[in-house]
């Protein structure tokens, strides 16, 4: 399987990005910006490890914006370039032009300080540091244990206490998102009926029958004729003591249980339920190749769920096609009230010209 990374998004060799490195880095131009298809090395060199944390680090010292008191790195800024091109090209690519590259360039940027704004908005959040500890934890137990979990970190070319930053990062922003879009949209009723009809009329909020049954099982490879036999023993005891047969002393003849009726693997004991009370005990019956008798503990014929049983399914839903809409309006408040100060085309001269340091 093979991962695309920008392999060189700064002029003259100086940073290659994370993990994925190119052998000769472009100088200028498309070349400096083109996707790198880099099959994953089983048996990395210590060498290569070294190469992709010294990148890393120095990425880590060039500071291309600043939002608030919050710094936004080349390395954040590869980092998302990556992860956007990735979502826009699926499959890969060898190459890409300067308009696209810099389009790719100015998406990431804009995404990270409008993420920067809403991390300042959430500082008051606290995350329990055992919150991140659980997610760390399951990390090393994807990564097969802490010889994967340690190459992990190597390859992205970065430290655990990094790492944990990252996960206190985006949990912070699911949460003040949650709050800020998502709590605040607001469902008007004519809205909500629209779609509750609509949601209706298309079958989408129809609820099929809900049989509820506690059932004796017969059990053991018998005939027809015994297990009959011993199913109206059992019968006559559970009548002996009104019908409750949880009282009787289970043993290797049968089993109890209860369960909702599938209406296609129990065809013969749904259509007797359409004819009984709860509370009422059945015969014998032969359903689903077992012999049984059950009593109806629970009878819900099918129906349309109600406006107000489907009230929260429904409200999500608008919710969620409204969220974009929110989301936009916050970015407008975060714009107008935010500072922030951009150096990318700063460091992209500096480096141009062999300078290691900007923003500072």
């Amino acid at each position: 399987m093979k991962r695309f990374y920008i392999a060189a998004a700064l002029f003259m060799g100086t940073l290659s990005t994370m993990p994925a490195m190119a052998a000769t880095p472009p100088a200028t131009g498309t070349e400096a910006a083109q996707i790198q298809s880099v099959a994953e090395d089983n048996n990395p060199s210590a060498a290569m490890y070294d190469d992709i944390k010294g990148r890393a680090d120095f990425s880590k010292t060039l500071v291309v914006a600043r939002v608030g008191e919050l710094d936004i790195t080349y390395f954040d800024l590869i980092k998302k370039m990556n992860s956007l091109l990735q979502k826009e090209y699926p499959q890969g690519v060898k190459k890409l032009t300067d308009e696209v590259t810099d389009r790719i360039k100015k998406e990431a940027l804009d995404a990270l300080t409008l993420e920067g704004l809403a991390l300042n908005e959430a500082r008051r959040i606290h995350i329990k540091p055992e919150r991140i500890a659980r997610v760390l934890t399951k990390m090393r137990e994807a990564y097969g244990g802490e010889e994967g979990y340690q190459q992990y970190l190597r390859e992205k070319g970065i430290t655990e206490k990094e790492l944990a930053a990252r996960i206190e990062r985006n949990q912070r922003l699911q949460l003040i998102t949650k709050e800020e879009v998502f709590d605040k949209i607001k469902i008007d009723q004519v809205s909500l009926q629209k779609l509750y009809d609509e949601y209706k009329a298309d079958g989408r909020l129809h609820q099929g029958d809900n049989f509820i049954v506690e059932e004796l099982v017969i059990m053991g490879d018998l005939s027809p004729v015994e297990a009959r036999k011993k199913a109206e023993i059992l019968l006559e005891k559970v009548k002996a003591h009104n019908n409750e047969m949880g009282k009787l002393v289970l043993n290797d003849v049968f089993f109890n249980s209860h369960k909702r009726i599938n209406k296609k693997r129990f065809p013969v004991m749904s259509e007797m339920i359409t004819e009984m009370d709860v509370g009422q005990l059945s015969p014998v019956v032969v359903d689903n190749g077992r012999t049984r008798i059950f009593k109806v503990v629970k009878k819900e014929p099918a129906r349309d769920l109600t406006l107000d049983e489907s009230r929260d399914f429904l409200e999500n839903r608008l919710r969620f096609t409204n969220q974009e809409e929110r989301k936009n309006e916050w970015y407008k408040e975060l714009r107008r009230n935010g500072k922030v100060e951009i150096f990318l085309d700063e460091v992209d001269q500096r480096l141009k010209e062999g300078k290691k340091s900007v923003g500072k």
